[in-house]
């Protein structure tokens, strides 16, 4: 038969319900990305949810706030399925479906961050988020007007269609970044920075807490 509760057991209960229901409310992807922020020392916070959609967190380093999204991305395509030769695919949508809830937000008075949960850092290996950002990859060769063996003309690797980040278009993101888990005491993050960002971040903020950048 179990004793009477005291006090400090019915606060252990309440407070052990209290954080079920506040992870309850999270998605794998944020209490990833919390676990990361806490493992780093960062210091974060909740945003209130509004009546229009709001952003997921602040991140205060450096006396700088950092506006974040984060989503979720879905498995990979196999080779052969729908969508696999379309790189950049998943993440162009998560730019299209994070842009407007970022820009409402962040004002170009912050700048901000959209970190996408991707399975396995697999968004960076195959150059999803850079592809995604910029354009597909595309090789421009020119080739002298006159034909002559001796010459084989020029080749430049370049991004060419499909690009999400321009010098007009979602500029108040600042940042696509992926997280990832290898394993539950290794959770990762890289950090991509658009070229464009109205509000840059500052990348020696990032790196004092040994995060990897491009």
């Amino acid at each position: 038969m179990a004793g009477p509760r005291t006090a400090a057991s019915v606060l252990f209960i309440e407070s052990n319900q209290r954080i079920k229901t506040i992870m309850a409310e999270r998605t794998w992807s944020e209490q990833l990305f919390e676990r990361y922020c806490q493992d780093k020392g960062i210091p974060f916070e909740r945003i209130p949810e509004a009546e229009t959609k709001t952003p997921d967190y602040r991140l205060k380093v450096a006396n700088v706030e950092i506006v974040v999204e984060v989503k979720e991305c879905g498995c990979i395509p196999e080779p052969g399925k729908d969508g696999a030769d379309e790189p950049g695919k998943q993440v162009r949508q998560k730019i299209t479906d994070a842009g407007k809830q970022i820009r409402a937000y962040a004002k170009s008075k912050y700048p901000a961050m959209l970190v996408l949960y991707d399975f396995e850092g697999r968004l960076l290996y195959r150059d999803d988020i850079k592809v995604a950002m910029y354009g597909a990859y595309t090789v421009r060769r020119t080739v002298p007007r006159q034909y002559d063996p001796s010459i084989s003309g020029r080749a430049e690797r370049m991004h060419g269609g499909g690009r999400k980040m321009t010098k007009d278009t979602n500029t108040s993101i600042s940042a696509v970044a992926a997280l990832w888990m290898n394993s539950p005491t290794d959770i990762q993050l890289h950090v991509c920075h658009n070229e464009h960002a109205a509000v840059p971040i500052e990348p020696s903020i990032l790196k004092q807490y040994g995060i990897p950048q491009t």
